[in-house]
């Protein structure tokens, strides 16, 4: 976090857009504020983004010696949003010590929807497949840190403390959807996925910092790790009239690390 010299605040709003390629969108926009307040300093940024990016492909294949005409068309559509927003305040307590607070939130969403068309014609078949997906994600960040900072007076020593703490949450939800068209008959399949993960982070850190002379120093310290991840699978098919397949999984890790 940056301090202002003296009292007072600043802040650069920001609004970009650009075309990357052809039916694509790209914009962004960011607000950036900091405010200093005596012995307090505060920082806030806020960034707002968008992002879409259709991709479409047609092919055409032709043999007139095997008989065999092919049509191929593939749409895919994909939209991303995005929030960040940071916060960070620190107070010195005296010219020595300082004592901060940092805040961390990331969202994205982001929807995605594909199509194909394939027609193939032959001599002894003809037929047509057509394939539909859509699906959404959801994903967030939580963070959080404490920290505190002293020096003494000649300079030569420091202490620095860290506290941490992290949470993620990222679901995916998707369907897909098949028919083949025959002369004599239709077939249709169905498939769906939803997965899911979740962590907790802590993590905390202590250092001291002996300066030796202006080349060499002697850092001392130790850290805490703690990680919690759990993960969650769902996936199901369905061929004709009912479910024929359905899949539930569950995992779940814990890591904890200590080092001096």
């Amino acid at each position: 976090m940056k301090k202002n010299a003296d009292g007072g605040g600043n802040g650069s709003p920001s609004l970009l857009g650009e075309m990357r390629k052809r039916n694509s969108h790209w914009e962004r926009f960011g607000l950036p504020l900091s405010l200093r307040l005596g012995k307090w300093n505060f920082y806030n940024n806020l960034v707002l983004s968008n992002a879409g990016d259709p991709y479409i492909t047609e092919n055409i294949t032709h043999n007139s010696h095997l008989n065999t005409h092919i049509v191929n068309q593939n749409i895919d559509r994909k939209n991303i949003r995005r929030i960040n927003e940071t916060f960070s305040m620190l107070y010195d307590i005296t010219t020595l010590q300082s004592i901060g607070l940092n805040c961390m939130v990331k969202q994205a969403g982001s929807t995605l929807k594909s199509s194909s068309f394939s027609e193939i014609q032959e001599t002894e078949k003809e037929y047509t497949s057509s394939y539909h997906s859509k699906g959404k994600g959801d994903d967030k960040i939580y963070q959080a840190s404490l920290n505190y900072n002293w020096k003494s007076k000649n300079g030569k020593n420091t202490l620095q403390t860290v506290l941490d703490y992290l949470k993620s949450d990222e679901t995916k939800e998707l369907n897909h959807h098949y028919l083949y068209q025959y002369p004599e008959k239709n077939e249709e399949d169905n498939k769906c996925s939803n997965t899911g993960t979740v962590s907790d982070l802590w993590k905390a850190e202590i250092n001291y910092i002996f300066l030796l002379n202006k080349h060499s120093r002697l850092k001392w310290g130790g850290d805490y790790y703690n990680n919690h991840t759990g993960n969650q699978m769902y996936y199901a098919y369905q061929s004709g009239e009912g479910w024929q397949k359905e899949e539930h999984v569950e995992a779940k890790q814990y890591i904890t690390v200590y080092t001096i």
